[in-house]
């Protein structure tokens, strides 16, 4: 991932299948969202894939649960994100809210809240709230001068929005990584205190003890090849 290469958007991929093993069930609602926001299918199925809890044969549990936060679904949103997005005009949720009559004046009501924050648990609505917000992190990243030209560099950034949201995702790509002090409070959140400072005390400081777990984990973790039923190649 670098700053300043091709256009996110113009990183269209071939139209080999997607191969989605215990997933299966899912791949239509997939294939969908990807199209209507201009992803590659296997990109949105990676970050899914690395957010949703599984089962042993590696399928998503549609009722994943953080217990040390808010984030909730197959996409694992925060209370607060998710509401932002049934709030922010075009969004596949934007449009579940306004036919249920949940917003007014463009902000979601009291009353509607819970109903809205359950969604998170269907998986159309949170496989396309993952797209969407993919989308929007995707552009603003674009704005900012970082880009990817191909599957796995979009389905990296997009999950770096996603996590870290769009400003840290911007400044993780830009400036090399984040300040020590937000960096640690970030670390310790991942994989605890004790964790944490051992690993600040190998890298040397916690902008490089963050950045190189951050990079492992997408590694390992945000895999669209692992969906492509063939090797894609990029086109135009």
């Amino acid at each position: 991932m670098t700053a300043a290469q091709a256009d996110t958007r113009d990183a269209i991929v071939d139209a080999a299948p997607c191969s989605f093993g215990a997933n299966a069930r899912y791949r239509d609602c997939v294939d969908a969202a990807a199209t209507r926001t201009g992803l590659p299918a296997a990109a949105l199925a990676a970050i899914v894939d690395a957010e949703a809890a599984k089962a042993s044969d590696g399928s998503w549990q549609t009722y994943s649960r953080n217990p040390r936060s808010s984030a909730a679904g197959l996409g694992q949103f925060l209370t607060r994100t998710w509401q932002g997005l049934a709030e922010t005009p075009g969004t596949w949720l934007n449009r579940q809210a306004e036919a249920q009559g949940w917003l007014a004046g463009g902000r979601v009501q009291a009353h509607a809240r819970g109903a809205l924050l359950a969604l998170r648990y269907d998986p159309t609505a949170a496989i396309n709230g993952v797209a969407d917000y993919a989308r929007r992190n995707l552009d603003g990243l674009k704005r900012a001068g970082v880009t990817a030209d191909d599957t796995r560099g979009v389905a990296r950034l997009a999950y770096l929005g996603h996590h870290l949201g769009l400003g840290d995702a911007i400044r993780f790509v830009r400036d090399g990584g984040l300040a020590g002090a937000h960096a640690k409070t970030l670390l310790d959140a991942q994989i605890g205190s004790a964790a944490s400072s051992r690993k600040i005390a190998q890298a040397g400081n916690a902008t490089e003890a963050h950045r190189d777990w951050m990079l492992v984990y997408l590694d390992r973790r945000v895999r669209p090849e692992d969906f492509a039923a063939a090797p894609r190649r990029s086109i135009g």
